[in-house]
């Protein structure tokens, strides 16, 4: 088999950024409760290990296991069933923290994403990588940064958990770096174990290979990952690597209100009427939509102090909202006397379709076949009628052989035949 010169890296002056967490439901689950840091975590899923801390898998427990067999090995261990809505909102909040650096980001996966940092000459610089480099050590996350994706992606699942490290010798780091680092992005064994038969050891060598000859011999053809991962990381380091722009990435929508007292509230009396106000204006703002998650802010004559709590399911009755926003404020002032001037309520983690408007009301139209019932088809085929004249009609077959659309189909009112 012949080898192909590899092609020179290509000299670029953007930067691009990779930040992974590994284990993420761990992270989240820890960050949502931080008692959970205490001793060792498993997340299972179905009775199976979903994911585990470095102290679990060092004890020789795999992804995969039944829980049962994993916590026989490692017996001090706590397991907590996976929480989808807890994982969200722990990635949102890495978002939204790595927004106020850089609005530049595109997330991979809960765990994983890409992000750009300003321009090395600008004044934004310094100051950006070095809070960047404080919340890579707070979160315990790894992150690179390197002139294409793949190979800072590769370069961050190889730092330390903590460190922000900047590859300058891209050739150097790729050579250096064995094949088997891309077991961790899913590239098979079997695809590995062929390459070394060929003796290919290293990242850098994968660029002297064409993409015939990955997919022809050394990509699993039961996996198609094997070919699209190991032909991406043969591009790593050269001109033809992956240097797509990063686009701008947006927040999630939130919905909030605001009340400010004339005279300063000092008992719960005097602020009850207000916080239910406040959450009643939110909640209006829905349209439709649940929150998952809760804000309360309140202004005191000793400052401003905030709290969250993220809701095992999301609601949108206002009822349930304010007594989550009650018991919030409650926590935040707790038994000192302090005069409350200002408070606000911020719903997030929104899910479900908003609606424009409420002529139609999904609540009382139930869209599902087994109880959507004729009467409430023919007020809801009406509603629409009224409200956007002519919208509501049907073409009906009327010649199948006619040449022209206007003479094979016939468009007429639809709400004749629901009656």
């Amino acid at each position: 088999m012949s080898r192909l010169s590899p092609k020179q890296p290509a000299v670029s002056a953007a930067l691009f950024g990779c930040l992974t967490i590994q284990q993420f439901p761990v992270w989240a689950a820890q960050y949502e409760n931080p008692l959970l840091a205490v001793q060792p975590l498993i997340i299972h899923r179905q009775g199976r290990v979903y994911a585990a801390c470095p102290r679990v898998l060092e004890a020789g427990v795999r992804i995969g296991w039944d829980l049962q067999r994993a916590q026989s090995l490692c017996s001090t261990s706590k397991a907590q069933s996976y929480n989808a809505n807890i994982e969200a909102y722990a990635w949102e909040e890495i978002l939204k923290q790595l927004y106020g650096l850089t609005p530049k980001i595109e997330p991979v996966r809960n765990g994983c994403l890409y992000f750009e940092p300003p321009a090395q000459r600008s004044k934004a610089w310094v100051s950006t990588m070095g809070a960047l480099a404080k919340l890579v050590r707070e979160w315990n996350a790894q992150a690179a940064l390197a002139s294409d994706r793949a190979t800072t992606e590769l370069a961050a699942l190889a730092a330390r958990e903590g460190d922000l490290r900047r590859i300058r010798d891209e050739r150097g780091f790729l050579r250096n770096t064995p094949l088997a680092a891309l077991g961790a992005l899913g590239l098979s064994a079997d695809a590995i174990e062929r390459l070394d038969w060929f003796g290919f050891n290293t990242v850098y060598e994968l660029q002297q290979l064409t993409r015939s000859q990955i997919e022809s011999q050394f990509a699993d053809k039961s996996k198609p990952l094997d070919a699209r991962l190991l032909w991406r990381f043969a591009r790593a380091g050269t001109v033809d690597a992956d240097r797509q722009p990063i686009q701008s990435y947006q927040l999630p929508p939130v919905r909030s209100a605001r009340f400010v007292f004339e005279q300063a509230a000092t008992n719960p009396m005097q602020w009850e009427g207000a916080l239910r106000d406040v959450v009643q204006q939110a909640a209006a703002q829905l349209n439709g939509m649940s929150a998952g998650a809760i804000t309360v802010t309140i202004t005191t004559n000793k400052g401003g102090k905030s709290t969250q709590k993220l809701l095992r399911e999301a609601v949108s009755s206002p009822r349930n909202l304010f007594r989550v926003s009650n018991e919030l404020i409650l926590a935040l002032i707790g038994k000192t006397r302090v005069e409350v001037v200002a408070l606000e309520v911020q719903l997030s983690r929104l899910s479900g379709e908003g609606q424009s408007s409420t002529l139609f009301d999904t609540r009382r139209y139930d869209t599902t076949a087994s109880r959507f019932s004729p009467p409430r088809l023919v007020t809801a085929l009406r509603n629409i009628e009224s409200r956007y004249k002519g919208a509501m009609g049907r073409y009906r077959l009327r010649d199948e052989y006619a040449a022209l659309r206007e003479e094979r189909y016939s468009y007429g009112p639809v709400l004749n035949e629901v009656q």
